[in-house]
């Protein structure tokens, strides 16, 4: 014998660009976005605070180019010292 409850849980209606508030969702093509998620720890000036920010492919391309940029006025001209650089992405 089966028996049945009912369950209430929150499921992902939308999901908007947290800096242009363009829809990241849709029905037919599913979800697109980038989420940046932070979560501070001990030590921290930010001990425990928790940012999730959602992120349009547009947006994401900017503040992927802008850390790039920032990146090079620290280490000058030379190349991402490591063998994998996360701002290129990772291939699957």
């Amino acid at each position: 014998m089966k028996t049945y409850k009912t369950v209430k849980r929150k499921v992902e209606d939308t999901v908007r660009c947290d800096i242009c508030d363009s829809l990241c969702t849709d029905i037919q093509l599913g979800s697109e976005y980038a989420t940046l998620e932070v979560l501070w720890g001990y030590k921290s000036t930010k001990d425990g605070s928790k940012y999730e920010i959602h992120l349009c492919e547009l947006c994401f391309d900017k503040i992927i180019s802008w850390m790039r940029t920032e990146r090079k006025k620290v280490l000058g001209p030379f190349n991402y010292p490591h063998k994998i650089d996360p701002l290129n992405g990772i291939d699957r």
